[in-house]
């Protein structure tokens, strides 16, 4: 199948050089232009079509200079707060912007170039035609240089309570480690696991609310990494109706090893944006549900009033989320740096340091310091015997956070993994 491509590209070479015969005038040298996915770009990436990406070509002669990348519109996954473009990922994990100096040679109706390249975290040959107005492009044997994690499988740690009411095992974890003084002599575990298991995402066609946790446990099946630089997600998706397993299309994520224990995370925004459209697409607006019925969780009480699983809901579409995108959206071309530790029984991999205590300050303290949001916190817990003890302390917690950040020495967020276990 790898060369399916090129077989059809030589056939369509020479089916075009069929229509001339010899006193056909000689190939007209080729203009340097810009191509993308609506102005004649075909580009592939292991017999895969990527979408996305921009390539222009820099003719010299008989040589010519390759660059590809991408750009994203903001505006397009944050809606009216940020405008304009910024740098995405490129075309092969780690390289924002992949340069190639190629030798053009003459086929048929077309120019042809081919050759083999590396990165510093990959390896492949590339091949390609280029004519007016047209400009195929085809990246194979992509091969990560350092592939730490070639074809391992992995799922989300259970969801495991112990009969103290305290979480055993979470697919989520915060672990958070700072100096203890007067201002920050508060045990925060409690309240971490609490915004771990909060529900506050609507699934199932806007059905019921799960937490982070919850939605990786029930949703996400298994999460492969492959030697190509590509994850595969498998999950369960509701779109348009009926459940039904699925999984991401290669290029939507991809990885590079950075170190023994350093990885970069690119995924691909549009890919994204297209799948969380496909799997939100049929389902009841949260504003129009009543679960009341099903014992789940209503978004409106008896006066009308929006109950507290729905302000958490409705902070974490208009407020969480989209600072979430603001904060990382900078940093889609270079990928997003992440520490793992694998041990061959369980697979962590988290944020952690600065970046840790930036995001958790710029993207959740906002929220959680909203006098609204807290009340529907405190009701939520107070509805958890385990929870509820930490109700007196819940805004001491809160207030001492900046005083805590300060002082902290660990500070990691991430997901657990262990090996994927099929039924």
């Amino acid at each position: 199948m790898k060369h399916t491509h090129s077989i059809l590209s030589i056939v369509s070479v020479i089916a075009l050089s069929a229509c001339h015969d010899n006193s056909s005038s000689p190939l007209k040298p080729l203009d340097s232009g810009t191509f993308n996915d609506k102005s004649g770009l075909d580009l592939f990436y292991n017999g895969t079509r990527m979408p996305g990406k921009t390539a222009s070509i820099i003719v010299n002669g008989d040589k010519a200079t390759l660059k590809i990348y991408s750009t994203i519109d903001i505006s397009e996954m944050e809606g009216q707060e940020m405008k304009g473009d910024i740098p995405g990922p490129g075309p092969v994990p780690g390289t924002p912007q992949l340069d190639l100096c190629v030798n053009l040679s003459p086929a048929g109706q077309a120019w042809e170039f081919s050759g083999d390249s590396d990165t510093e975290f990959c390896s492949f040959s590339y091949s390609g035609y280029a004519s007016t107005g047209n400009l195929s492009i085809y990246l194979d044997n992509v091969s990560l240089k350092n592939p730490a994690l070639k074809t391992t499988v992995w799922q989300p740690a259970p969801i495991v309570k112990g009969s103290d009411g305290t979480y055993k095992s979470l697919p989520i974890f915060i672990d958070w480690k700072y100096d203890i003084s007067p201002d920050t002599d508060i045990n925060l575990s409690p309240l971490l696991d609490l915004l771990a298991t909060l529900p506050v995402i609507p699934v199932y066609g806007n059905s019921e609310y799960v937490s982070i946790s919850e939605a990786l446990c029930e949703t996400i099946k298994s999460i492969a990494f492959s030697k190509d630089g590509n994850i595969t997600v498998s999950y369960i998706t509701s779109a348009f109706g009926a459940l039904q397993h699925a999984q991401t299309l290669p290029n939507t994520l991809q990885y590079v090893i950075d170190s023994s224990d350093f990885m970069r995370l690119f995924p691909d925004p549009m890919s994204a944006l297209g799948l969380w459209l496909v799997n939100t697409s049929g389902g009841t607006p949260a504003d129009e549900i009543d679960l009341t019925d099903k014992g789940l969780f209503p978004t409106s009480d008896s006066n009308g009033s929006p109950t507290p699983h729905h302000t958490l809901v409705s902070a974490f579409k208009d407020k969480i989320l989209k600072s979430a995108i603001k904060y990382l959206s900078p940093k889609l071309a270079t990928g997003f740096p992440l520490r793992y530790i694998h041990d061959g029984n369980t697979l962590d991999i988290f944020i952690d340091g600065e970046m840790a205590s930036e995001m958790f300050e710029s993207i959740v303290i906002p929220v959680i310091k909203d006098e609204t949001i807290l009340k529907s916190i405190e009701l939520i817990a107070a509805s958890d015997p385990a929870m509820s003890e930490i109700l007196p302390e819940l805004r001491k917690a809160i207030a001492a956070i900046p005083y805590i950040i300060e002082k902290t020495t660990s500070f990691n967020i991430g997901v657990s993994l262990i090996p994927f276990a099929s039924l």
